[in-house]
């Protein structure tokens, strides 16, 4: 049997359903299985949506078929699942905060410092504003609950390359 079931709630969306339509201004972003959406959204719109991701701009420096590089703003370089995009192009990766780690100052592809840190139960909400980057939101991590890092700490951030994403900036209306 086929329903069509309508709800702004994503949790819902991503818990109910076999197939998801992501909709923006009448029309489909993407339409696929919950997972498929949440691991390989493909718009910035569908990312933000399902997952509120961080978004760090830079350029794409260097791609092949199992990888792309992008220089972010704020002088490092982190890697990418492969994209259709030029070399050199001004994009945006995209992390969701689930899947943004914690490592030492001088190992991840940026460095930043602790401004907040929620205890919600089995996570940490974290956020952690980047050295470097004028003018940027702070990035937003969600940490199993005993790996809190204390308020005003130098942290670095890293991500498996799986779990990156990358968009023009033209895609992402910038």
């Amino acid at each position: 049997m086929t329903v069509v079931y309508v709800t702004h709630d994503q949790e819902e969306a991503l818990v109910l359903s076999d197939r998801i339509a992501v909709m923006r201004d009448g029309r489909i972003d993407q339409f696929d299985t919950p997972q498929e959406l949440f691991e390989h959204p493909r718009t910035p719109f569908v990312a933000d949506f399902l997952g509120a991701a961080n978004f760090l701009p830079g350029a794409l420096e260097e791609q092949s078929a199992d990888h792309a590089l992008v220089r972010l703003d704020t002088g490092g370089l982190v890697t990418a699942r492969p994209q259709v995009v030029p070399d050199g192009a001004r994009v945006r990766a995209a992390v969701q905060p689930g899947r943004l780690s914690l490592c030492p100052p001088d190992q991840g592809f940026c460095t930043g410092t602790v401004e907040t840190v929620t205890y919600v139960g089995t996570l940490v909400r974290v956020t952690v504003r980047p050295v470097g980057a004028v003018d940027s939101e702070p990035l937003r991590l969600e940490l199993p609950s005993g790996r809190a890092p204390a308020l005003g700490e130098s942290v670095g951030l890293t991500a498996d390359p799986a779990n990156v994403s990358v968009f023009s900036d033209a895609e992402h209306g910038g």
